[in-house]
């Protein structure tokens, strides 16, 4: 709505930016906001470019910055309004390049316009640190809309909170004081986006099912918690009351996940396989029944997927699963592409984990389904709880460890035993994503 106070001059012009287009374009993105609102006004759309034009020759772009030398196509221009959707998707060198553009003719005194949510690793983070608690992470209130005021010397910004307490800081070129520039920040929350609050109740669950960050984050406010502040994959949700629960009476089915390893020796990744009950209708959606894990051996390939097939079978009896053993889901990859043409040769019933699911860096897959876990869909087992191994020379449940010990970006994570989580993020995949696992 911003550029709508300029469209009677006929000479403003006014840009709008997202990282790429695909945003732009995204459903009820920038496009179909402005589809609701600028045809009210006279507008004209010119969907190709993106570009909207007024009869008075007045207009509006919705453009991109998807890479860091996209900028450089604005070079020369004089745009006097200039607005960023999630600033924090950009670079800092794209906004202060765009800041150079940021000029007017046209009698409109140039400004910028910019959203964003926190994000702690973000440039804007120092940007906006005054108007942030930097003890709690969570906006200082009496300081919403305040404007300060800086210059830049050399590298370093130097802030007043008056233009006059900067006229000491002089350009090296000509004397003359340096121009200062002027910011604010208003914090919101989504209580005060009352209009979606009305028109979408379920959106405020939709926010308090997140992890811990990112509900932090994007329902908190929070601008200094960070990716690894947290556990990611806390215990409590796979809880009923702080307590494990039972194998179900009934289900629907059972089925077995399987990650596989690459190379022998306890320096290595291990072979892991998890069970599970699932059962749409009635009791709980995803039931981890058991779990286990090993140090990948030559005999193992003959034996091993047998009697994971066979333990299927055992619990699909002890939960009375109404279609029996669905049976495993195996890596197409590794030692998983072993285990497949053996299942082939043998008319086992195993089958591969779709590329799609796999192609998935392993932070992305375990953010595509933390929902399903903080929302308590998936529980544990009282056994699967309890069970005790010893891999790689350490015995305990390496099932909680690895999936309660996992951080988004961690540095670390290649030192790090993930096999049983990677099961455990493709067992909610399979189970309770959509037909393409996530």
């Amino acid at each position: 709505m911003e550029p709508l106070r300029h469209v009677n001059n006929k000479d403003f012009g006014g840009v709008i930016f997202r990282r790429n287009t695909t945003q732009v374009r995204n459903e009820g993105g920038l496009w179909d906001e402005s589809m609701r609102l600028y045809p009210l006004s006279g507008a004209r759309p010119h969907q190709s470019v993106l570009q909207w034009s007024w009869p008075n020759g007045s207009g509006v772009t919705f453009a991109h910055l998807e890479h860091e030398t996209t900028v450089l196509n604005y070079q020369g221009a004089q745009i006097p309004f200039i607005g960023f959707d999630e600033l924090t998707h950009f670079s800092s060198e794209q906004f202060w390049y765009m800041l150079s553009r940021n000029r007017s003719m046209c009698g409109v005194r140039p400004y910028i316009r910019a959203t964003c949510n926190p994000d702690s690793e973000s440039w804007v983070a120092d940007l906006i640190s005054w108007w942030i608690n930097q003890d709690t992470g969570l906006p200082h209130l009496e300081r919403s809309g305040k404007v300060r005021w800086f210059v830049r010397v050399g590298e370093k910004m130097v802030w007043a909170d008056q233009p006059e307490e900067l006229l000491a800081y002089r350009n090296p070129l000509n004397g003359e004081p340096l121009p200062a520039k002027s910011v604010t920040f208003v914090p919101a929350t989504l209580q005060d986006n009352k209009a979606l609050m009305e028109a979408d109740p379920g959106y405020l669950a939709n926010l308090l099912a997140l992890p811990p960050v990112e509900r932090e984050r994007l329902l908190g406010g929070n601008w200094k918690i960070r990716r690894g502040d947290a556990d990611f994959f806390p215990i409590e949700p796979l809880l009923d009351s702080g307590r494990p629960v039972e194998y179900p009476t009934i289900c629907d089915a059972v089925f077995a996940v399987m990650d596989t390893a690459t190379k022998t020796g306890t320096d290595n990744d291990g072979t892991a396989v998890t069970y599970w009950a699932r059962s749409k209708m009635t009791g709980r959606p995803l039931v981890l029944l058991d779990w286990d894990i090993v140090q990948i051996e030559g005999a193992l390939l003959e034996t091993w997927l047998p009697e994971v097939l066979t333990n299927l079978e055992r619990y699909a009896l002890a939960c009375r699963a109404r279609a029996g053993s669905l049976g495993v889901w195996i890596e197409d990859k590794s030692s998983g592409m072993i285990l497949l043409q053996q299942a082939r040769l043998r008319a086992l019933r195993a089958q591969p984990i779709n590329s799609a699911l796999t192609a998935m860096g392993k932070d992305e897959r375990a953010i595509s389904v933390s929902g399903y876990h903080h929302q308590g869909k998936v529980k544990i087992s009282q056994h699967a709880y309890d069970k005790v191994v010893n891999y790689k020379n350490s015995a305990k449940n390496h099932f909680i460890s690895q999936v309660t010990n996992f951080r988004i970006g961690d540095k670390d994570a290649a030192k790090r035993a993930d096999d049983l989580l990677d099961a455990y993020c493709y067992g909610i995949a399979l189970a309770l994503g959509n037909k393409d696992g996530f």
